[in-house]
């Protein structure tokens, strides 16, 4: 294997771990990474090891130093113009704050990467996360507005799993906004809230198992 083959198979298994939850063994794989990375001539692999590796040790509570390694990616990939890195970083730091409970740099960095977003599925991405941030600031009516908008252009892409989440996501604040009702002592209204939510939760369900089935059928065509 050459440097970029070796960095390749690494940064799969970095992916790969990571989406596993192990974030140990994750840590571990985009160090080797990064040292292998050092000594390639290819920037733009270069600066997608640096930007997994600072998020990794973001994820792991380090967030300066965490900082340090994605700015140092986004500098790379904006000498190369290369969108998606730049896009990416930004939205990691924007993760890490979120994860910090700085909601207001959370909220910066997420504007931030949504603005520069140009393909529709960045910005459907940036928008559900920039909703999540104001469910978590008990911003439920600007939480739902950003949640629609994501949805609205989930649907334009035809991005079923994206769809399916948003839909979740619109069911659980309107269970809050019944919630609230209920405190308040006002059940008819709580109870209208409910329902709506039920039908999110029940339309998100419906998008899953027929992405569910979709995915066994074509794995049933690819064993034949």
């Amino acid at each position: 294997y050459g440097y970029i083959e070796l960095f390749e198979v690494k940064w799969n298994m970095s992916d790969a771990l990571i989406r596993l939850g192990d974030l140990k063994n994750t840590f571990q794989s985009f160090k080797e990474g990064y040292k292998l990375s050092k000594e390639m001539k290819n920037i733009t692999y270069k600066g997608l090891n640096l930007f997994g590796y600072g998020f990794i040790i973001g994820l792991l509570g380090d967030t300066e130093k965490a900082k340090e390694f994605l700015n140092t990616a986004k500098s790379l990939f904006e000498d190369l113009n290369v969108e998606w890195g730049i896009i990416n970083v930004v939205h990691c730091i924007g993760v890490l704050d979120h994860i910090k409970e700085d909601y207001e740099g959370a909220k910066t960095f997420y504007t931030q990467s949504q603005k520069l977003s140009r393909t529709k599925y960045y910005k459907a991405v940036t928008l559900h996360q920039l909703a999540m941030l104001y469910e978590d600031m008990n911003n439920l009516n600007k939480a739902e507005q950003t949640y629609k908008k994501a949805l609205n252009t989930f649907e334009e892409i035809r991005f079923t799993y994206g769809k399916a989440k948003t839909l979740h996501h619109i069911g659980i604040i309107h269970e809050l906004k019944g919630d609230n009702y209920k405190l308040k002592g006002n059940k008819k209204e709580a109870n209208k809230y409910y329902k709506k939510a039920e039908e999110y939760y029940r339309k998100s369900l419906e998008l899953k198992e027929d992405l569910t089935k979709e995915n066994r059928e074509y794995l049933k065509e690819m064993a034949e």
